[in-house]
């Protein structure tokens, strides 16, 4: 069955809102916090394997928390486009150890030689 036309369009739609919103909450962010995140993410070793809730953890531990819980996932998507990180093939996944959330799976992340 191929799919319906409205139907991949309300999927561009969502993917068009979920950029715009990734956008928004990256252009809210100090410039000084993204740079922070840009170079703990490239200082990764090349290979690094984890998932992003790891990157977290270091970046508040260095005293780097996020102004809105929607900009690690700002710093995560980035990273994935520009190729500094990759999901891991196959894609494997691993369980969030923060009690917030609640044990959820998350996708394994692969520090790649991009930079």
């Amino acid at each position: 069955m191929t799919p319906q036309p409205h139907i991949r369009l309300a999927t561009i739609d969502g993917e068009i809102a979920r950029d715009e919103g990734i956008d928004q909450v990256l252009r809210a962010a100090s410039p000084a916090w993204k740079r922070a995140m840009r170079d703990l993410i490239y200082n990764l070793p090349e290979g690094w394997e984890g998932i992003f809730e790891e990157i977290r953890f270091i970046a508040e531990g260095e005293g780097y928390p996020a102004h809105h819980k929607n900009a690690w996932g700002g710093i995560a998507q980035t990273a994935l486009r520009n190729q500094t990180l990759r999901y891991k093939s196959p894609l494997v996944e691993d369980r969030m150890t923060d009690p917030r959330s609640h044990a959820r799976t998350s996708k394994v992340m692969v520090r790649t030689g991009w930079i």
